[in-house]
């Protein structure tokens, strides 16, 4: 297991799009058993405009995300990932409960998730994803046939293994994608640079002195990649490059 992991891992390495990367990604968990998988972040007013990999599904859960209207960024489970630092695992409620009811045990879950039970998905297993310079709400759930019971006693043998797959993907997938925004900002290496040394706080002169150029240039630079960035001051500069992943804070 450990092998097809390390082998998982080498292809996201080497994976240079998007879809190449969800293919990988749908491939592993099928091989482990889970053809069905839900891949999502949930935009919030907050979020600042960072990028956000699309969301993606698999298995005849996307046919039942389709016919249900229920897209993952709306469903109350992603909602409970963003508070939920750990992954955790749900199963279907009786019947006998409240519609939208959600009872917690530890990390076990019975929820009322009407769609995924007429695609005869029993059980999930939800990865949440957290990032330091991202507010959204994000998961990958990996869907089973089996039973919450006979999920949790698979989940003592593989779940490490599930768990590191998806977020070795998120990883890459967001990667991919800051890196599109940035081919599509144009930030020269200067531009950068003077924008990572904003980021420390020195001013253009002080800048200058660390690159061993004159202030003038500085002032040029700065100036391009406002105009790149489409804002109108250096803090407004240093904020949205921030955002969208293109100098490290």
């Amino acid at each position: 297991m450990l092998s097809g992991l390390i082998e998982f891992l080498d292809r996201l390495a080497h994976s240079t799009t998007v879809e190449n990367v969800r293919d990988q990604m749908v491939r592993f968990f099928d091989a482990h058993g889970h053809p069905c998988v839900v891949y999502g972040y949930t935009p919030t007013e907050q979020s600042g405009g960072y990028p956000l990999p699309e969301n993606f599904y698999s298995g005849v859960v996307k046919q039942g995300l389709r016919n249900f209207a229920v897209g993952a960024p709306k469903h109350p489970l992603v909602e409970l990932a963003g508070s939920h630092p750990q992954p955790f695992f749900w199963g279907h409620a009786s019947s006998g409960g409240k519609r939208g009811d959600t009872l917690r045990s530890g990390n076990k879950l019975l929820v009322d998730c009407s769609w995924a039970r007429e695609v005869r998905q029993a059980s999930c297993l939800v990865v949440p994803l957290h990032h330091l310079n991202m507010r959204q709400a994000g998961l990958v759930s990996i869907f089973s046939e089996l039973s919450a019971h006979d999920l949790e006693r698979s989940l003592e043998r593989i779940g490490s293994t599930l768990c590191l797959a998806a977020l070795a993907g998120d990883e890459r997938l967001r990667a991919i994608r800051q890196s599109e925004i940035a081919n599509n900002v144009g930030l020269s290496p200067r531009e950068q640079e003077c924008l990572e040394w904003l980021s420390k706080g020195l001013r253009n002169a002080r800048i200058a002195e660390c690159m061993g150029i004159a202030l003038p240039t500085v002032e040029m630079h700065l100036a391009k990649a406002r105009r790149k960035l489409g804002v109108a001051t250096r803090e407004q500069a240093l904020v949205k490059a921030l955002i969208l992943g293109l100098i490290c804070p």
